[in-house]
């Protein structure tokens, strides 16, 4: 695609963004996790932390029209989408019979990490061919 690198920019700025709202809200008990706050009893730690640093070198990756960095950028994507669904099935599950409402950021996030590995599976970088004399 044309646009895969800016697209893929614009995706891990989103992810940044996501990473520093709110992402769950338990109103029974006053609880409100996000990527790099959470409160109450439950000690999530700041799961947002890897989306922003991995999200900062595959915007670096995306930059950079080199070979190496578009592989190098396949697996900080990967690794991305990974965490995500991480960050999905544990920090939204159910637990103790109260169940979480997932904030837009939440699924945002999520959306946003499959869109970043897309781009990098669809970005168009020219390999040049070495002539030999």
């Amino acid at each position: 695609m044309k646009y895969s690198r800016w697209i893929g920019v614009l995706f891990c700025i989103v992810i940044i963004v996501c990473s520093y709202m709110t992402w769950i809200v338990v109103p029974s008990i006053q609880l409100e996790i996000g990527g790099m706050t959470s409160n109450g009893t439950h000690n999530y730690g700041r799961p947002g932390l890897l989306h922003i640093i991995l999200s900062g070198l595959a915007l670096v990756m995306f930059l950079l029209p080199l070979v190496w960095a578009q592989r190098l950028n396949l697996a900080f994507a990967a690794l991305n989408i990974a965490w995500a669904l991480r960050n999905y099935i544990v920090v939204g599950r159910c637990a103790g019979g109260e169940c979480p409402e997932k904030t837009i950021w939440f699924y945002l996030l999520l959306l946003s990490s499959l869109v970043m590995l897309l781009m990098v599976l669809f970005s168009d970088v020219k390999i040049s061919e070495k002539k030999n004399n």
